[in-house]
């Protein structure tokens, strides 16, 4: 029975004794915390760690962070190491409900167990649903019958996923447990399902009862994830693979009408994720060759949902993580040994399964520069699979640099500088303005790629050659992009500080000194910015591609900006000291990168924009930045695309 399941053997009148029960400890005020959902532990432990010590060493389906993985990694470490002995055998046991509702006596045992373990707070339905805990509650009475019989106390392995049971040990053993299960079980209102219970052994598998599925190999399927040997592991990860395929085949159904949504659901339901479990359980010594074949599926499927055809280095680049300059869309096959490394030493079974931990280790280090290799030894600390991944970032990002042109290691710098992504991290919204275009975003992804946007053509507005970068396009005044785009920013500037309720006005400036100047430094003027003195934003558009500045820009990121931050001063402080105002260029670089100084600003927008909404500041930092650069990136992939095919 599975976890969404439980609502079925659950009362199904709000007003039944079981239900009242339950409402009756959620509101009680003993478990130390109040009714809104914030527990305290008088113990001084942990609630979860006190939780955990409750369930384990059995129960992992609650209150256990990675039970699933734990559970897993233990079976094979003890499959692999005991398989061959004589008396060994491995069985998985089934459980069924023997009716459709939760009798009100056994409701209550499980009330009475969470008032005498006080772990109800972890569990408070402010925070997640209270059933598997209530089953597992039930269920410990049938675990602990188990564990206290002497006569299975030579099990090797023993261990629960909510209802999932998994033992190794001795077959005699294996079949006292089935016993006790069949015995006790029914008073409980469990049931063992024979049918669907499997044993695994080399012989002697007559001693189980007939109608259970027998194997005389070890290769077992447990909670989605094969134990077994290469071509088992390989053909259960090829079907699981086929099983993605169909929401895969989907998504290019969904690109045709609209690529921006269909990379963002490739990137965060499509892709990586789907299969990530199988990596972080499987050794990659079993697992690599069958992943690397989904990572060209999901190649395959880029290209149809985007119409972008990619180079062996363009995609290489897409498999980065956004805040590197990339696509999101991550190697299974080449973050498997860092997924796979976390969860076995997080697990504590990483000094069970030395060979494949240590060969797992070899395929990071391979992957990674030598400074940030690692052993076996320094791994046993449970490391981040965050930590590793960006590991092989790095050195993947570093590879690019060095074979990359001079313009083409800009470009890489200055997309992987903080916000340049922000566009791709959007949720595509016409609405609220966030929504590109079909050939717009084709355009945007090609230019973001480095990969060729001319077409070999010449521009159609001036007598200037387009370049594969898109540098001429951005940067062509012919045609009025230029000043649209600026306008643009502004205006969305302008639209932020007035719902941060900040004293704003535009385009100010123009013959207010004595000698009747008519520049207008400030683009947008905030009222009493800085201590009392109107800051004067001067909005800039720059692109580091240009050729005065690209020697600089090809070593370091934001160059560009710092560049044209300093000509704004030199233009703009003596009239802005005259008026009063604090002169601050505002500017941005073409693929999305800003400056020290408009960051600075835009940071502080967001404080106070955090405040009139009730929201964190990061969630409105975030929101900010994904406006600014999906607007710069859809006028710069508008003006590549204006330049090669007249826009009606």
């Amino acid at each position: 029975m599975s976890y969404m399941d439980m609502n079925k053997i659950l009362p199904q009148s709000s007003e039944d004794t079981s239900d009242a029960i339950l409402k009756e400890y959620i509101n009680d005020d003993k478990f130390g915390g109040d009714r809104s959902g914030h527990h305290e532990d008088r113990s001084g432990q942990p609630e979860g760690v006190k939780a955990a010590s409750f369930f384990e060493p059995y129960q992992f389906g609650v209150a256990c962070p990675r039970g699933a993985e734990r559970i897993i990694h233990g079976l094979r470490a003890c499959v692999e190491e005991h398989w061959l002995e004589e008396d060994f055998g491995v069985l998985k046991v089934d459980m069924k409900m023997l009716s459709t509702r939760f009798p009100a006596e056994l409701f209550s045992l499980s009330v009475l167990n969470i008032s005498q373990s006080s772990y109800f707070g972890i569990w408070c339905p402010a925070r997640r649903s209270p059933w598997s805990l209530l089953f597992s509650l039930v269920l410990n009475v049938l675990v602990k019958t188990i564990s206290e019989d002497k006569a299975c106390s030579s099990n090797l392995f023993h261990a629960w996923y909510l209802d999932d049971d998994v033992l190794a040990g001795p077959r005699q053993s294996l079949c006292r447990c089935l016993s006790l299960l069949q015995v006790h079980g029914p008073a409980l209102g469990l049931l063992v399902n024979v049918s669907k219970c499997e044993v695994f052994s080399h012989h002697n598998l007559d001693v189980f009862p007939s109608g259970m599925k027998a194997s005389d190999k070890p290769n077992i399927v447990i909670l989605g994830v094969a134990i077994g040997d290469l071509d088992f592991c390989s053909s259960f990860i090829s079907t699981k693979r086929m099983e993605a395929r169909a929401l895969l085949l989907q998504l290019e159904q969904v690109g045709v009408l609209d690529p921006q949504v269909a990379l963002v659901l490739l990137r965060l339901c499509g892709g990586f994720c789907k299969l990530v479990h199988l990596a972080r359980s499987t050794p990659p010594s079993l697992s690599s060759q069958a992943l690397s074949l989904f990572d060209n599926d999901i190649r395959r499927v880029f290209s149809e949902c985007t119409g972008v055809d990619t180079s062996d280095t363009a995609w290489k680049q897409a498999q980065l993580s956004l805040s590197r300059g990339g696509l999101g869309l991550r190697s299974l096959s080449h973050h498997s040994s860092a997924a796979y490394i976390s969860s076995i030493c997080s697990s504590g079974f990483g000094c069970k399964s030395v060979h494949h931990l240590s060969q797992a280790v070899e395929v990071f280090n391979n992957l990674v520069f030598p400074v940030e290799a690692i052993n076996v030894e320094s791994v046993l600390s449970p490391p981040i699979q965050k930590t590793l991944s960006s590991k092989f970032d790095d050195h993947l990002f570093n590879n690019l640099i060095t074979i990359s042109s001079l313009a083409d290691k800009a470009r890489l710098l200055f997309i992987s500088s903080p916000h340049a992504s922000a566009w791709l991290s959007v949720t595509p919204s016409e609405g609220l303005g966030l929504h590109l275009d079909p050939p717009v975003f084709q355009i945007a992804v090609k230019w973001w790629l480095g990969l060729d946007t001319s077409e070999g053509s010449q521009c159609i507005l001036c007598p200037g050659v387009l370049d594969h970068l898109g540098h001429h396009a951005v940067t062509c005044k012919y045609g009025g992009d230029v000043v649209s785009r600026h306008n643009k920013i502004r205006d969305i500037l302008v639209e932020t500080c007035r719902r941060a309720h900040i004293g704003v006005q535009m385009e100010v400036g123009n013959n207010l000194t004595h000698d009747h100047n008519k520049t207008r430094p400030a683009n947008i003027l905030l009222s009493n910015w800085f201590l009392g003195k109107p800051a004067a934003l001067d909005v800039s558009i720059t692109s580091p591609l240009n050729p005065l500045t690209l020697l600089e820009a090809g070593v370091l990121a934001k160059s560009a900006a710092q560049v044209t931050e300093a000509r704004k001063h030199q233009a703009n402080d003596p009239k802005c000291s005259e008026l009063g105002w604090v002169c601050v260029p505002m500017v941005a670089e073409s693929y999305g990168a800003w400056g020290d100084e408009a960051s600075s600003i835009i940071s502080s927008i967001a404080s106070r924009l955090a405040t009139s909404t009730c929201k964190s500041k990061s969630v409105v930092l975030n929101d900010i930045y994904g406006r600014l650069n999906v607007h710069l990136v859809c006028a710069n992939a508008t003006a590549i695309l204006s330049r090669i095919i007249p826009l009606s």
